[in-house]
C-alpha cells in the first residue's frame, strides 16, 4: 500500500485511481484535476496569463484557424 501511496503522490494522482481496477476516472481527468491543482497554485497574474491564452485559443478555434 506504500508504494501505491508513493505512486500516486509521484503522479499526481488520488490513490484510488490506482488501486481501483473498475474506476470510471479516466487519464484525462486525473490529467485535468492535476492541471487545475496546479492552475490553483499559481498566482493571481500567472492565472490570468493562462486565461488570456485560453480565450486566444477558444477564439483560434471559433475564427476557424485553431482546429481540432
Amino acid at each position: 500500500m506504500d508504494l501505491l501511496k508513493s505512486l500516486a503522490a509521484n503522479f499526481g494522482v488520488p490513490l484510488t485511481y490506482l488501486a481501483d481496477a473498475d474506476s470510471e476516472e479516466s487519464l484525462d481527468d486525473v490529467e485535468a484535476h492535476q492541471f487545475f491543482r496546479d492552475f490553483k497554485s499559481l498566482s493571481e497574474d500567472e492565472q490570468a496569463v493562462l486565461k488570456q491564452t485560453l480565450d486566444l485559443f477558444k477564439k483560434k478555434r471559433t475564427q476557424g484557424d485553431g482546429g481540432a
